[in-house]
Order: C-alpha cells, then structure tokens, then sequence
C-alpha cells in the first residue's frame, strides 16, 4: 500500500515537473515576444519622432501651391473671358467686312483662284 503511494507521488512530481518546465517555456517565449514589440516600438519611434518637423515645412509648400494654382485658374478663366470677346468681335468685324457687298464669301473665293491663275 505504501508503494503505491510512493508511486502515485513520483507521478504527480513527474507530472509536476513537466508542467512547470512547459511554463517556464511559455514564459520565455512570452518574454521573446514582448522584447521584439518593445524593439519594433523604439525603432518606430525612431523614424516617427522627426516626422512633425519634416510635415511642416511640406504642408506650408502645399499651402502655397494652392495659393498659387488659385490665381493661375483666376487667369485663366480672364484669358478665357477675353478670348471669348475677342471671338465675338472678329465675328462681328468679319460679318461687317463682306456685309457691304453683294457677293458671299463663297461666291468670291472661285473669283479669287481665277485671277491668280
């Protein structure tokens, strides 16, 4: 009866044993791991900390490009503008030009290729 006690025992210890030594695995892995994210963090940190200083000065570049694109579309919608004018108004003077006789344009040209000829 006694041995068997004894046996039982070793047993438990055995088992005992295995377990603690799985543990103390778990927990060296655990502490790998937990070393490899406080390294990633620092190294993170490393290349993020002067990013403010480096955006700054981009977003005031970025700022003026605007600025600057604002008054070339203002520009250009005045050189539109006065193109369009223009258009009407050499419409205008082209009407006017061959308004006065009886002949159209159309009729004219065929005059014009025979005297050059």
């Amino acid at each position: 009866m006694s041995s068997a006690v004894i046996i039982i025992n070793v047993l438990i210890s055995v088992i005992c044993c295995y377990l603690a030594w799985k543990l103390w695995q778990i927990g060296q892995q655990v502490e790998n791991a937990a070393r490899a994210v406080l390294n990633a963090e620092r190294v993170t940190y490393d290349v993020l900390h002067p990013s403010p200083d480096a955006i700054a000065p981009a977003t005031i570049g970025i700022r003026n490009l605007r600025q600057q694109y604002q008054k070339l579309e203002e520009q250009l919608d005045r050189i539109e503008r006065l193109l369009a004018i223009a258009n009407i108004l050499a419409k205008i003077l082209w009407r006017g030009k061959y308004r006065g006789s009886s002949q159209s344009y159309k009729e004219r040209e065929p005059q014009r290729n025979r005297a050059r000829t």
